[in-house]
């Protein structure tokens, strides 16, 4: 399962190049201050000791809104088109997807009335799709205590489960950042398995 993968993807937004290489993140994309569009961070997580290519799902993406479920599905229909699927995926998070680019539609409308933050869903070899829930399963060596791995993000981690055999369920507060710190978690050296964790609907025949 191992793979090697140079991650280099250019994402053009408004004109603004988007690189996916490993340096300072670019500035996140403002809609009229009120609808935040965050940039694609690294396009590869690690599993079974190998490097993992993923790409973004133009057809998914997951929103940050205070509306209930059934309120924001109308009002997001009346803004962007009909033909929308919406799902709860956590607290004031949802997954809204769409036979058509949602990414671009969002773009061009502009402000989304009630929607604070959009984010970027992944899938794998073209047609898997892979949503991230914000949360990291790790574990650890013997030698190293989660403290010192939760202390090198400050408030961008936070505990959640503590398992037997030194695995832990940690969670990143910006959903944006999730896949990154579980790569720096495990390129860092001090786990034996580090990898974000994913929803992967299946459609039942």
């Amino acid at each position: 399962m191992t793979r090697i993968f140079t991650c280099l993807f250019l994402l053009s937004i408004a004109g603004i190049p988007v690189s996916c290489k490993k340096t300072n993140p670019p500035e996140e994309l403002q809609i009229e201050n009120v609808t935040t569009i965050h940039p694609v961070q690294d396009l590869y997580y690690w599993s079974s000791g190998g490097k993992i290519p993923i790409a973004v799902d133009s057809s998914t993406v997951i929103i940050n809104s205070d509306l209930d479920l059934t309120s924001l599905s109308n009002l997001l229909s009346s803004q962007l088109s009909n033909g929308l699927v919406l799902s709860e995926l956590s607290e004031n998070l949802f997954i809204l997807k769409s036979e058509e680019n949602l990414l671009q539609l969002i773009i061009e409308k502009g402000n989304l009335s009630a929607v604070k933050e959009v984010f970027s869903s992944y899938e794998f070899d073209g047609s898997f799709e892979m949503i991230p829930t914000g949360e990291i399963l790790l574990e650890l060596k013997n030698d190293v205590s989660i403290d010192n791995v939760l202390s090198n993000f400050g408030k961008q981690v936070e505990l959640v489960k503590t398992k037997e055999r030194n695995t832990f369920t940690i969670r990143a507060t910006d959903l944006s950042d999730v896949i990154s710190i579980a790569n720096q978690i495990y390129e860092g050296g001090a786990v034996e398995w580090c990898h974000p964790d994913f929803i992967a609907p299946m459609e039942l025949n």
